[in-house]
């Protein structure tokens, strides 16, 4: 017997602010972690930084590849990648030789 449950999934929650670490002659370790930064503080690169960082370790974590990472700003480049995307989805489940796949995808890079 299967069922199957929807759920409703809640974001990420988004801080309010960012936390620094600064050096310290209090402590032990000669540093310490204190409240910085509100984001509105920022600059448009730092948090667009943070969010790329964030991304990156929440696709580690979970042990996948964030195929967004390898989208690009060339349009040529984006339309050959999404062609092989294509490609890759209609052999998927085919019986076919893996140089067939390497050939076509081959064709589209060229």
């Amino acid at each position: 017997m299967k069922a199957n449950i929807e759920v409703e999934i809640i974001p990420f929650k988004v801080p309010d602010s960012i936390s620094i670490i600064r050096k310290s002659r209090f402590s032990e370790s000669g540093t310490e972690i204190s409240d910085g930064f509100i984001l509105s503080d920022l600059s448009n690169n730092t948090l667009s930084d943070l969010c790329d960082e964030f991304r990156a370790s929440v696709f580690e974590k979970a042990q996948m590849v964030d195929e967004q990472k390898y989208e690009c700003a060339d349009p040529c480049a984006c339309i050959k990648l999404s062609r092989i995307k294509e490609l890759i989805d209609k052999f998927k489940n085919c019986d076919i030789s893996a140089i067939a796949v390497i050939s076509a995808i081959d064709n589209i890079l060229e």
